[in-house]
């Protein structure tokens, strides 16, 4: 009888070991099956794009600054000739060359909140694709 018990022991131990072994294998091919689902990856791929929008509104309450610079050459340049006498005078309609340069700045000093608003609803939206992601998971 004794031997029998310890067999019955010994026999349970070793069910529950290659268990053991079943689930964490069972575990790895559930992980892998999360991890190749292509509707969990557009899913992800729409948190990402949740953050950048939101980076992108964030961006709107910094002030901007533009500049340009041009040069522009025109050849051959009109010009008008007037003799006063013994001394004639050109007169020059255009420069030859020509240099521009300009630089501006906006900030926005009174939205009323639309901006904030925007910027929450981004994230919301981010929050939102998150739960879709760990619902599906």
């Amino acid at each position: 009888m004794k031997k029998l018990t310890v067999f019955g022991l010994v026999l349970c131990a070793q069910v529950s070991f290659a268990q053991d072994k079943n689930t964490d294998a069972l575990s790895r091919l559930v992980k892998a099956a999360i991890d190749y689902s292509p509707r969990i990856k557009e899913q992800q791929q729409m948190v990402s794009m949740g953050d950048y929008k939101t980076k992108i509104q964030e961006a709107a309450l910094k002030p901007q600054v533009q500049s340009e610079l041009s040069v522009t050459r025109v050849d051959p340049v009109a010009k008008a000739s007037f003799a006063f006498g013994s001394t004639s005078t050109e007169l020059s309609f255009q420069p030859n060359m020509n240099y521009n340069a300009n630089v501006g700045a906006n900030y926005t000093i009174a939205d009323w909140g639309k901006q904030a608003l925007a910027i929450e609803k981004a994230k919301l939206e981010t929050n939102l694709s998150k739960n879709n992601v760990e619902g599906l998971k």
